[in-house]
Parts: structure tokens; C-alpha cells; sequence
């Protein structure tokens, strides 16, 4: 499919620029995508190395070209709609201002968070998308345990993940493992020390009253960092959320290919 996409200018890196370029980026793998605006710089060029067409939008609608699909954003590209090069539209509100005023002769008009569609009158929000693959961090997930009933699960997940993994006993150079960590699993002191080195915390190990997020200091040191006021029990599906921590979110909510999708419904 020929898509179009506009942005008012290309001239630097801000929000609305990186919105076209992780799209352009996704569907470009597909389709046959071209990128236009009023003005060009520094992220059209960065576009441009992807292997994207760009084109300033005047020479563009000088040359009669038709797209099946037009992906407007900001009111200054309006004459897109109106000389109808595209056989259909949808336009995404970024933002409070003029320039992302709602344009609705587009067959769809979109917001990218609940405040701009308030604002706006916009009835349908579309998040901002992130290239997952690119913004991903693989974590170093440290597990302290003496008996290692985790180990198996851990192992299978961490791989899942990506995520480098390594259990330890309790033992003199404990605070070498606790270094290397991102996230370090464990109960009793090991969770406290983890602590004191700023890591990230998950109270748990193979017992049926482990399994949870380290909640607020007072809470769990109650309990002696056991995991016995929350009496969980460990899965792999709640090793995965745990150890994704926010990621999760993105990943379920603003994961590029699935925006895309919805773009083009």
C-alpha cells in the first residue's frame, strides 16, 4: 500500500518528529511509504537513511501523485487533504495548540492521550508509538537463594527475555554478584543488602507466601523481607511482569506495531 505521512517541519528531533519517524520506520517494512512537509532538515535526513522517500509537500502535490492512505498530522499540511491525494486519511492530534487543532475532513481524527482528545473534542485516542526493539535495555537479573527452587523457572524466563541471569548463594563475595544485578530476587538479608546498593528488589523465592514486588520498607521489613505478609505464589507469568517492570506497560500499550495497526484500520 502507498501511505503518506506529514508533519508541519522536519527540522529537528522533538516529539511529533520522532512520532513520524518510528512510524515511517515500522511501515516502511510493508508498504511503500513517503514522508512530506513544508520544511526538511535533520530528521528528514535521518528518515531519508531508512530508504524512505521524502518530498516537500508543495512539489509533491505538483505531481498529481496518489496514495491509498494519508497519515496527517498538524493543521499546516491541511492542502494534503484538500487537493485529495489521498484516497483515505486519518489525522493524529499531538498536542494543545493551534497547529494540532483537528483537521475533519480526514475520515479519522485521532488524539494520542485522553488530555489532547478532551481538549480537542477528539472522540478516539491512538498512544504514542515506541520502537521496542530499539528502547530495550536488557536487565542483569541476579538470584540469591542457598537451595535455588527459582532456578529452572528464572532460567526459562531470563532467556525469554533476554536477560543475562545468574543465581548465587549466600557467600563472602556476595557483594560482587549484587554489583554486576540490575534486579536481584531474594528474601531476608539478601534482599535488604540488594537494597542498600539502590538495585531493584522482587521479595521471592520457591515458597508458596513468596512471589511479590518489594512494596514500601516498612511493610516488608515487618516481615523480615520474607514474603510472608503477601503469600503469593511464583509463576512464570508473574516472574515475567515482575522482571519487565515498566517495559510491561509499554510493551501492552504504545508497542509500535500495534499502533500502526490501529492507524490503519
Amino acid at each position: 500500500m502507498k501511505i503518506l505521512i506529514t508533519s508541519g517541519h522536519l527540522e529537528n528531533f522533538s516529539g511529533s518528529k520522532q512520532w513520524t519517524y518510528t512510524v515511517a520506520k515500522e511501515l516502511h517494512k510493508d508498504h511503500n511509504v513517503t514522508v512530506t512537509s513544508h520544511r526538511c532538515g535533520k530528521m528528514a535526513d535521518k528518515i531519508a537513511e531508512l530508504g524512505i522517500r521524502i518530498r516537500v509537500i508543495k512539489d509533491l502535490i505538483e505531481m498529481g501523485e496518489i496514495f491509498d492512505f494519508g497519515i496527517i498530522a498538524q493543521i499546516q499540511t491541511a492542502e494534503v487533504v484538500r487537493h485529495k491525494i489521498c484516497k483515505k486519511t486519518i489525522y493524529v492530534s499531538h498536542g494543545l495548540g493551534n497547529s494540532d487543532k483537528p483537521l475533519w475532513d480526514c475520515d479519522r481524527v485521532v488524539a494520542v492521550s485522553e488530555e489532547v482528545a478532551t481538549h480537542h473534542g477528539i472522540k478516539e485516542v491512538i498512544y504514542n508509538p515506541i520502537d521496542v526493539d530499539w528502547y530495550n535495555c536488557p536487565k542483569n537479573v541476579l538470584y540469591i537463594s542457598n537451595h535455588g527452587g527459582l532456578s529452572g523457572m528464572l532460567t526459562k524466563v531470563c532467556e525469554e527475555l533476554g536477560y543475562p541471569y545468574r543465581r548465587a548463594s549466600v557467600a563472602w563475595n556476595l557483594k560482587e554478584h549484587i554489583d554486576w544485578a540490575d534486579i536481584v530476587i531474594a528474601v531476608g538479608r539478601g534482599a535488604l543488602e540488594a537494597m542498600s546498593c539502590g538495585k531493584q528488589v522482587i521479595i521471592a523465592d520457591y515458597r508458596k507466601y513468596n512471589g511479590k514486588p518489594l512494596r514500601d520498607y516498612g511493610y516488608n521489613v515487618s516481615h523480615n523481607c520474607s514474603g510472608r505478609c503477601d503469600r503469593a505464589d511464583v509463576t512464570e507469568q508473574s516472574l515475567r511482569e515482575l522482571l519487565l517492570g515498566p517495559r510491561g506497560t509499554i510493551l501492552r500499550y504504545h508497542d509500535v506495531g500495534k499502533i500502526c495497526q490501529k492507524l490503519l484500520e
